[in-house]
């Protein structure tokens, strides 16, 4: 307990104290939340038996008020950090607290966002006074973490398609005075491959670190303007900078950021650029042009800057012909292995989609219509369908990844499903133990970022072989078995309840929010959500 920070909150009134207590998980941002005092009389008693390191106290308090308790708190034990609380009606009070000694103030309501910058101050004058060693200073990491996080989630909150409609109208209006500050924005998004993918190639971060480096970096290039910087939390790799810059000189930034991410990441970065827009109640506008543009990246991998105005009029191919779709469907309800390969292989170009310079737009139509016709079979049954499902997902995933490589293998699995496997080869005892090591490695390093290929390179077996024969022994699809064993482990993160369940699809290997939620909802016939409430509803 000595690595905490320890809150002490002093307010007569009892939903707030209440609120307080339970508007964060307080151990988990470094913090021991003592037993909450109702006057400024009980508020001192507490001070001097249980030593607390800040503060927040109620101005306007019966007894003593908040502004004698900063005063006598203050002489009495200098290094004890106070914060004010007040009321709008009993904001007159809020500059003698300062006076008094208090380093900030908060409004009633207290929101979360507001509580953690302010807490963030509050670790940053403790760790200056007391010179804080090495452990103190991850813990103001830490922090400083929780409180982008927090910023993060409201800000994608208003871009959100399905956001909660009253929490969006509360963070307008905490950046109603922040907007007057801005001549107008452009919205700028930076698309990277999932974060799971890179944290693979850095093991010295963690994705939380990864995150803070990135949104550090756009930071640094976006001063001397005004600006937003926010990471996109139900859709974990994307990042946006919010800026009032001129389009002249956003060119030359975006150029130089693209080639910095890239360098972080490991992958080609996709930037893309909004028109101006005068207020901010088109934040969600904004965001949904730069979805528009991202449909005319070209599908390469090279760092890509597009922006929205220029993209407007591109006319997009259907790569993939009604005839050869007709072809595909008669190949599929007649058995016809051979003859969907054929077309699919030889005549769409999928798989040279790079050399043929297609765009995103046009891989993705291709893609959606495969997966559709082979998801569509009436012979199939329910746990194909869920198989499938599953693997629609991950050939979505592949991509966003611009992994031609391993969209052929995802489709190779999803067709074994359909058309039943082609007879394996006697497996040899090496295979064998090499399904055994496999599932193993899964077992243990589920988190991980694990795909067929980087499976198959890791343990040196053609792909579509480890498939097939992980299959025949373990009973499951390779890329289902992951699914399901990461759904089990969620189930268990979910049922303690300590975590947001952003945090869990990170940590059970998810980068994005969206796509564990649908694989959840797959898996078990619930939202995590729903699942978490369910649980927390049986044990009451």
């Amino acid at each position: 307990m000595t690595d905490l920070f320890r809150i002490l909150v002093a307010d007569d009134e009892y939903w707030i104290r209440q609120n307080l207590k339970g508007i964060l998980n307080w151990e988990a941002h470094s913090f021991v939340f003592l037993e909450s005092a109702e006057d400024g009389e009980q508020a001192l008693e507490k001070i001097r038996s249980q030593h607390p390191d800040i503060v927040i106290t109620d101005v306007n308090m019966p007894f003593i008020t908040g502004i004698e308790l900063i005063k006598i708190g203050c002489t009495e034990n200098p290094s004890i950090v106070f914060i004010a609380l007040s009321g709008y009606s009993d904001y007159e009070y809020v500059r003698p607290a300062l006076v008094a000694g208090a380093i900030d103030y908060l409004l009633k309501p207290v929101s979360k966002g507001d509580l953690l910058t302010v807490l963030n101050k509050a670790v940053e004058h403790i760790l200056r006074v007391r010179l804080q060693n090495q452990k103190q200073r991850e813990i103001k990491e830490k922090l400083r973490i929780a409180t982008g996080t927090a910023i993060d989630y409201e800000l994608s909150q208003l871009i959100h398609q399905t956001g909660d409609s009253e929490l969006q109208k509360q963070i307008q209006g905490r950046l109603a005075e922040y907007e007057l500050d801005f001549a107008g924005f452009t919205m700028i998004a930076f698309h990277t491959v999932a974060l799971a993918r890179i944290l693979r190639n850095r093991e010295d971060t963690t994705s939380d670190k990864l995150i803070l480096e990135i949104k550090e970096q756009i930071t640094i290039s976006a001063e001397g303007s005004k600006y937003l910087v926010f990471h996109y939390t139900f859709k974990t790799n994307e990042f946006f900078l919010v800026t009032d810059m001129n389009r002249s000189k956003l060119g030359s930034i975006c150029k130089r950021l693209a080639q910095i991410l890239r360098e972080i990441t490991g992958f080609p970065v996709t930037v893309l650029v909004s028109r101006h827009y005068v207020a901010f109640s088109d934040l969600r506008n904004a965001y949904n042009e730069t979805k528009a543009a991202l449909l005319s990246q070209p599908y390469c991998t090279q760092n890509t800057v597009l922006y929205s105005g220029d993209t407007g009029n591109r006319s997009f191919l259907r790569r993939i012909s009604a005839e050869q779709e007709k072809e595909l469907q008669f190949s599929i309800s007649s058995g016809n292995r051979s003859l969907f390969q054929h077309i699919l292989s030889e005549q769409t170009g999928l798989f040279q989609c790079v050399e043929q310079n297609w765009t995103y737009a046009e891989v993705r139509q291709t893609i959606d219509s495969i997966s559709w016709l082979l998801r569509s079979v009436d012979s199939i049954d329910s746990t194909q369908l869920l198989v499938l499902d599953n693997l629609a997902e991950l050939l979505l995933a592949a991509v966003d990844g611009f992994d031609v490589e391993e969209m052929r293998g995802i489709i190779e699995q999803m067709t074994d499903e359909v058309f039943g496997d082609v007879p394996a080869k006697k497996q040899s005892e090496g295979m064998r133990q090499t399904v055994i090591n496999v599932k193993e490695y899964i077992d243990k390093n589920y988190s991980e970022d694990l795909w067929l290929t980087g499976l198959s390179r890791k343990f040196n077996a053609e792909s579509s072989y480890l498939s097939k024969t992980f299959k025949n022994i373990v009973g499951e699809n390779l890329m289902f078995y992951i699914a399901k064993m990461r759904v089990e482990k969620a189930k268990i993160l979910l049922h303690k309840n300590e975590l947001s369940i952003t945090d869990i699809a990170l940590l059970v290997g998810y980068g994005d929010y969206s796509y564990f939620s649908r694989v959840f909802r797959k898996i078990t016939g619930l939202s995590p959500r729903e699942y978490r409430e369910k649980k927390a509803y049986e044990e009451t």
